[in-house]
């Protein structure tokens, strides 16, 4: 390990004020505090906002977009919806399940870009409306697809396809109440109470909201069929207001 290159960073919420500086220190050498840290290419920020993430993130998807405009009036539509998958797509769904559950605000800035990526491929003026080339597309919007990929996450734990550190991860309704409840029968798990915005954006709470709101025939689909339906019924959605 490089010393000189380490760096500690203290996790808090934005109202918990740290009152005393921590000094650490490993083979007499002193380690520098830090706001955030890298790692494996995620940016982990003292509060867990993600903003300085997104930030960086909004710089490569923005680069991608540059290409989409460059080319859309030389190609079709449907290589540029291949380019979207190949150049932006991959950046939105990296660690997603991290720094999706978060503030609506702080993902702003994604939302905004990722619109405009949908008027580049469909031709469409600046300020057409954005939900119905999604439809068009068949492309989730932001926030769609991080509800996809926290069912994603809870039906591979229903199904014991994730690693055994997950274990026990989630409470099933059954193993919580000894009677035959409407719930209990069903592929449901137990919501912990949340008073806070951090206990909302926790995956313990989120992909479990996602899931009870599911209908009980898809959770039992093989994985690509379940993903697929998951992503119909969000798409169904779009344009019915």
């Amino acid at each position: 390990m490089n010393i000189d290159k380490t760096s500690f960073v203290v996790f808090h919420s934005p109202q918990r004020r740290i009152l005393h500086n921590l000094n650490l220190r490993i083979s007499n050498t002193s380690i520098k505090s830090d706001t955030c840290v890298k790692y494996l290419g995620l940016i982990l920020d003292s509060n867990l906002n993600w903003k300085a993430y997104i930030h960086e993130l909004s710089k490569k998807i923005s680069r991608g977009i540059g290409v989409l405009s460059k080319l859309r009036y030389y190609v079709k539509k449907n290589i540029l919806k291949q380019l979207y998958y190949s150049l932006i797509y991959p950046y939105l769904t990296y660690g997603l399940l991290l720094w999706g559950n978060t503030y609506s605000s702080s993902i702003k800035p994604l939302i905004i870009l990722q619109k405009r990526a949908m008027r580049i491929i469909t031709s469409s003026k600046p300020d057409e409306h954005s939900e119905p080339l999604f439809k068009e597309l068949e492309i989730l919007k932001l926030g769609d697809l991080v509800s996809l990929h926290n069912a994603l996450f809870l039906y591979q734990y229903h199904k014991n396809l994730l690693p055994s550190s997950f274990d026990n991860f989630f409470q099933s309704v059954s193993s919580i109440h000894q009677y035959k409840t409407r719930l209990a029968s069903r592929s449901t798990y137990y919501i912990n109470s949340v008073k806070t915005n951090y206990g909302k954006f926790n995956i313990r709470f989120a992909a479990v909201k996602v899931w009870n709101d599911l209908h009980e025939n898809i959770k039992y689909l093989p994985l690509k069929m379940f993903k697929n339906e998951v992503k119909l019924n969000i798409l169904q959605k779009y344009c019915q207001h």
